[in-house]
């Protein structure tokens, strides 16, 4: 068995913590896979893997070799997808972690028109709005509504932004007149937790801040929009949240001339020196369906 293969069986095995689980993925005998791991061994002239009848674990310079190993069959792996999606077309699993209510709105629709364009990818979509570790996770990208970018071991591109807006219902502000920022402090508000609120906002280059009266706070957004159309307070929320409802007549803005932060909306995957076809032409496809955001028209 040649050397890129060795290297194929010792990755199984380190992921899949036994010889047996590993055999079983490769579709080997437990005995050859044993015996390519020692051999590889015996070729490097080093212990790779710590091994009882109870525990198997790769030595320290086995680990160092494992993450190479992987980084290796990955660019691989990523090399034949780029000759694929062009001699064959795009195809495969394209696995996305998003957001649930940001999903909901926004990215089934493109995600339908991407599969017209290449009817043979299949997307799994893990609604989740935590930070998901994308490699461990075995996901290809996460499309997150955030401030800043992640730190530099992932790449993010921009594919558009959301602005923060003060909204209530018609009802609302019919029974709580609010003529300017002061008044947000002795009306009802609405409020995401953590952390303790304070609102900031920016009328051109003069900023107000606000610390908001909350008769209900939540840690997810969803509820909290709902409160605001319904008429419990006012709320500050992402345009993308309240854009259909305001269209609607639901929601109303409040005061305007004010905004609040504004956050990116990135498409975060892997640093890889080759992406995969399917990949690259999801997230080029997602700048298309956002330029300019259907939250903004």
């Amino acid at each position: 068995m040649d050397r890129l293969n060795q290297m194929r069986v010792f990755v199984t095995v380190v992921d899949k913590q036994s010889f047996t689980r590993a055999a079983d993925a490769l579709g080997m005998a437990k005995s050859t896979v044993s015996r390519q791991v020692s051999d590889l061994e015996a070729r490097l002239g080093v212990r790779l893997l710590y091994r009882t009848t109870r525990v198997l674990h790769p030595t320290e310079v086995g680990r160092a070799y494992f993450e190479r190993c992987q980084a290796i069959l990955r660019d691989i792996e990523e090399a034949d997808d780029i000759v694929s999606a062009r001699s064959e077309g795009i195809r495969g699993t394209l696995k996305v972690a998003s957001a649930s209510m940001f999903s909901t709105m926004y990215l089934v629709d493109p995600i339908a028109s991407f599969r017209r364009e290449h009817p043979d990818v299949t997307v799994d979509l893990r609604l989740d709005d935590r930070f998901v570790n994308l490699v461990e996770d075995g996901l290809d990208l996460a499309i997150r509504v955030i401030e800043t970018p992640p730190d530099s071991s992932l790449v993010a591109r921009r594919l558009a932004a959301t602005t923060h807006r003060l909204v209530a219902a018609p009802s609302f502000l019919a029974a709580h007149p609010i003529q300017g920022p002061d008044d947000l402090a002795r009306v009802p508000t609405l409020v995401r937790t953590p952390p303790a609120p304070v609102w900031t906002l920016w009328e051109g280059d003069r900023e107000h801040r606000i610390e908001p009266r909350p008769v209900l706070a939540c840690n997810q957004a969803e509820p909290l929009v709902h409160a605001a159309r319904i008429g419990l307070g006012v709320g500050l929320f992402p345009d993308f949240m309240t854009h259909d409802l305001e269209r609607a007549g639901e929601l109303v803005r409040v005061l305007p001339e004010l905004s609040g932060w504004s956050s990116g909306v990135y498409a975060i995957y892997p640093h890889r020196r080759l992406l995969q076809g399917r990949v690259r032409a999801f997230i080029d496809h997602l700048a298309a369906c956002w330029e300019p955001p259907p939250w903004e028209s």
